[in-house]
């Protein structure tokens, strides 16, 4: 009960307030620009910045990204594919682990380890309603804790999936606007040095986890 109580509330809030507050498409892109992005994962903008330090001298760097990828693959396999969570370690070279704590109509309570270094974040995994139509689809991934080792904190995550036309034959666009703090050392120093390609290598990773659907 005391999960579902969290989930619920968490999502009243994810509900009331997006962090990005985006349109699915990215400003300005066209069906030129559509095309330039098939099976090509491509970053629109990404930033790592240090925060001051924590009351107890930690550092933190905030990472956040924009990036958008096209695919042929249809839009129902990606979206199955972002809710698979108990194939997430079979589709994403970062994840180890991944267990739904909780489920309600709100969304789900998941518990997920990822990365060489383990990092453990329990997040709140919510689809939003369609933005336009029933062929997009807006998912909120919010983190409400941070890692045992406080090694990564104030996670945000949200997905818009669009089917979209180029040169007259349905595609899938996706697009994803992350932002996470990480502690300085190992963790925080590869996400500094690695960002983008984070990014990047997400994309296709769900591009090819929904080509074996």
């Amino acid at each position: 009960m005391k999960l579902i109580t969290m989930v619920c509330t968490v999502c009243a809030v994810l509900n009331s307030t997006a962090l990005f507050g985006q349109a699915a498409l990215a400003k300005g892109l066209n069906e030129a620009g559509l095309r330039s992005l098939i099976d090509k994962p491509t970053v629109i903008t990404s930033s790592v910045q240090e925060k001051p330090k924590t009351a107890d001298g930690k550092v933190y760097f905030e990472t956040s990204s924009d990036a958008h990828v096209v695919s042929s693959q249809p839009i129902e396999k990606i979206y199955a594919v972002l809710n698979d969570f108990a194939n997430y370690p079979k589709y994403f070279s970062g994840s180890k682990k991944v267990e739904v704590l909780s489920s309600s109509n709100e969304g789900k309570l998941v518990k997920a380890t990822a990365g060489a270094a383990l990092i453990t974040i329990i997040y709140v995994y919510q689809q939003t309603e369609p933005l336009n139509s029933a062929a997009e689809h807006h998912i909120v991934r919010q983190g409400i804790n941070k890692d045992s080792d406080e090694r990564m904190q104030n996670m945000h995550t949200e997905y818009y999936v669009k089917t979209v036309t180029i040169d007259g034959k349905p595609y899938t666009y996706l697009r994803i606007l992350d932002k996470v703090d990480y502690l300085s050392g190992v963790v925080g120093n590869y996400m500094k040095n690695n960002n983008e390609k984070s990014q990047k290598s997400g994309l296709q990773d769900i591009i090819k986890a929904a080509s074996k659907k």
